[in-house]
């Protein structure tokens, strides 16, 4: 794909950033919009079956990911945000490629063939595609020195094969720093936050957040970036430390960097209020 055009291609949203995140799936088409990039929204896509089909039903889980493909057509690009929702349609996707009993079993069940040559590309493959073009250049302001740590979350540790070859860890610490954000070390990039476990075990997964948050705080920060809607929201709901860092994700830290502000609709729905720190650093 090192030839692709950032002009149009379809977007998988998930239903994260269709519901619950979706100021996180606002913010990434605002983002796209600056730099006249159409993410045109799979029509009648559905749920990828999160971690509850998967974990009963392998086969359920595999039809649902199949139907979303049957949605789109051969030599195109699949924008999936969610690191939920990538791994498990590019695993799904990368089986198919290679099985011919698979193949088979999608021409009888979609009656077509499986769409060849789906790229499937994170968030990070987008900005880093958009980073080589130069696109980053001149269309943005500065972060003005905010303290930040990257949280990548468990999920985007996928296999060399899903991830085309490629590391993800270190991206979003280039994007911080490129536009004025100093990042920090810390020990808890690629912890678990319990993900899923927030319906059922609450209990874990606020000593998991809260070890998290803490390590933030502990190395200086001032606010915690990720690039994971779960991560983002299990951050920011069931942490309960008497001191608690704003969450962002990535796309929110990306559209602090234009001359339009966020709206005040957008920064009511972090759970964490982030407009003292934002002001404070003069980017609000």
């Amino acid at each position: 794909m090192n030839n692709i055009k950032l002009d149009e291609f379809s977007y998988f949203p998930g239903c994260s950033l269709a519901s619950a995140e979706k100021h996180a799936g606002e913010s990434i088409k605002k983002f796209c919009k600056n730099f006249d990039i159409n993410l045109v929204e799979l029509e009648d896509w559905n749920c990828c079956g999160s971690s509850s089909v998967h974990s009963i039903d392998t086969e359920m889980g595999f039809k649902l990911l199949s139907r979303n493909f049957s949605l789109c057509k051969p030599d195109s690009l699949l924008f999936v945000p969610c690191p939920s929702c990538f791994l498990k349609l590019r695993k799904a996707y990368y089986h198919l490629e290679r099985d011919e009993k698979l193949q088979k079993e999608y021409r009888e069940k979609w009656g077509k063939n499986y769409p060849k040559n789906l790229y499937i590309p994170h968030v990070f493959e987008l900005l880093e595609i958009m980073g080589q073009l130069d696109l980053l250049k001149s269309k943005t302001k500065r972060l003005n020195g905010l303290k930040c740590v990257s949280y990548y979350g468990c999920m985007l540790a996928a296999s060399r094969e899903l991830r085309y070859g490629k590391g993800f860890y270190g991206i979003m610490e280039h994007i911080i720093s490129s536009l004025g954000g100093v990042n920090l070390n810390w020990a808890h990039p690629s912890s678990c936050c319990g993900s899923y476990l927030t319906a059922m075990r609450p209990d874990i997964v606020q000593n998991k957040v809260e070890n998290i948050m803490q390590g933030a705080i502990d190395a200086g920060a001032e606010c915690i970036v990720t690039a994971c809607v779960m991560c983002q929201l299990n951050l920011e709901a069931r942490c309960e430390l008497e001191t608690r860092l704003p969450v962002f994700y990535l796309s929110d830290i990306l559209s602090f960097t234009f001359e339009e502000k966020m709206s005040e609709s957008h920064l009511s729905r972090f759970f964490i209020n982030p407009k003292e720190l934002l002001k404070k650093r003069k980017i609000l």
